[in-house]
């Protein structure tokens, strides 16, 4: 009963305070913004579209081909370079999970032993090309985007900002600021190597694009639930993190919580034992 009191206890104080960081991306031409906020280049070859919408910042890229041929992709040739810096598109990691069950039977008292558990592990294969059919597309994502990356940002240049909650509750005061391309926190470049086989040599050709932060908003509310950020757009991206006082009050609370009832625990323990002395 003490052991689930204490699991108890520590789901109720298992929350606590969290501060978001919204990023709006731009980009150059040809890039070209859709109506939910996918960046979209193509050619007679392909097309191809870039989604940053997510917690964490991911990016996910679709490579649709539109020849008759096969198109293929030379990861290895291929990056998202920010700061002059190259990440590869590669992933060569994999995650497994599953389910695992054993029975067995013990003849001589006829009845069955049966045991579950969980299966993660992680697997890696070789993907450093892409093989794209005529008329299909195949999908990348990478997460290598993150604040940490960011210029610095002066507090000056941050103004206050309403936002409507999509319940119409009401608004959320933000801090946003906004850049042009030249002041941005943040540019990075999209570079990926293509080919098709002309009389079985590659015939390679290049896509690339060219994407900058246009505004910063800072934010103690889920913007997910704002009517500025609605259907998770494609030219938003998101991170958030526990604030101090949220750590510090979790904290605290726990501490205080666990105390008060490891007492309370105690004295239900004397309590019981003087009643067992006077029955005896």
């Amino acid at each position: 009963m003490k052991n689930t009191w204490y699991l108890l206890l520590l789901a109720c104080f298992s929350t606590s305070c969290k501060s978001y960081m919204i990023s709006t991306i731009a980009a150059d031409s040809p890039a070209e913004m859709t109506s939910n906020g996918v960046f979209k280049l193509e050619n007679d070859s392909v097309r191809i579209t870039y989604n940053f919408s997510g917690m964490d910042a991911p990016l996910k890229i679709d490579i649709y081909n539109k020849l008759n041929d096969p198109v293929y992709v030379n990861w290895n040739n291929s990056a998202l370079i920010i700061k002059e810096k190259a990440f590869s598109f590669i992933q060569s990691d994999i995650k497994i999970s599953g389910n695992t069950s054993t029975v067995s039977e013990n003849n001589r008292r006829s009845f069955y032993n049966y045991s579950e558990g969980s299966l993660n592990a992680l697997a890696q294969l070789p993907n450093n090309e892409g093989f794209i059919p005529p008329s299909s597309q195949i999908t990348r994502e990478i997460t290598v985007l993150d604040a940490s990356g960011y210029d610095p940002i002066e507090k000056s240049e941050y103004k206050s900002a309403a936002w409507n909650y999509t319940d119409g509750t009401g608004v959320v005061y933000v801090k946003q600021a906004n850049f042009d391309e030249d002041n941005s926190p943040l540019k990075f470049k999209s570079y990926i190597t293509l080919y098709t086989l002309n009389d079985g040599k590659p015939k390679n050709f290049v896509s690339s694009g060219n994407f900058y932060v246009s505004s910063v908003a800072r934010s103690s509310a889920n913007p997910k639930k704002t009517s500025e950020y609605d259907g998770n757009p494609g030219n938003v991206m998101m991170t958030s993190k526990t604030t101090g006082f949220g750590k510090t009050m979790t904290g605290v609370a726990l501490v205080g919580a666990v105390g008060g009832l490891v007492a309370a625990d105690a004295a239900l323990n004397d309590k019981n034992n003087s009643r067992n002395k006077s029955v005896n």
